[in-house]
């Protein structure tokens, strides 16, 4: 795997585990949303849930002022466990660090900020990179444009940020 497929990969779930908690919050009063740990109950089928159970208690006019006090006492406890995943699924997409607006970027690489605290839309481009002996000298190229491969003995073209040259003992020294 490379960097690039591991963030595609966390885009996606991401994006995943944003479209369900999307349906949890949002879902109607019938909805119910498998996730990796179960079946979860949309905020409005947890409220009509509680509700009906609170209905069904109701049967007799002599119902207990405790009984409807537990109701709401619980009905609140939920709404509360919905605010606090919500607000857990938020924070954990806005760690990432994604750029909010990315409106106009098609074709372009998401990339780790050089401070490593985050990702920025990049241009992606190509960076030749050949060797080619002229005599008895190894000569490293490296750039955009228009190259020959058959002027290079070896030749790859790659995202920028490979660094390569000859020390003065003619060894190739790479950077990546």
């Amino acid at each position: 795997m490379t960097l690039q497929t591991d963030l595609q990969d966390a885009v996606a779930r991401v994006q995943t585990d944003s479209q369900l908690l999307h349906t949890i919050v949002h879902g109607d009063d019938q909805t119910t949303v498998p996730t990796d740990g179960g079946t979860v109950k949309s905020a409005a089928k947890a409220i009509k849930d509680i509700e009906d159970g609170i209905q069904a208690g109701l049967t007799d006019l002599g119902a207990s002022a405790d009984q409807l006090n537990n109701a709401v006492s619980q009905t609140e406890t939920y709404r509360d466990e919905a605010q606090s995943s919500a607000q857990s699924a938020l924070q954990t997409a806005n760690a990432l660090n994604l750029p909010t607006n990315i409106n106009g970027q098609a074709g372009k690489l998401l990339a780790v900020k050089q401070a490593e605290d985050g990702f920025e839309v990049i241009e992606s481009v190509g960076v030749f990179y050949g060797l080619r002996a002229d005599g008895s000298k190894l000569t490293a190229i490296t750039g955009q444009g228009t190259y020959n491969a058959n002027d290079f003995d070896t030749w790859f073209i790659t995202l920028p940020g490979v660094d390569f040259n000859i020390n003065e003992d003619g060894h190739l020294i790479i950077n990546i």
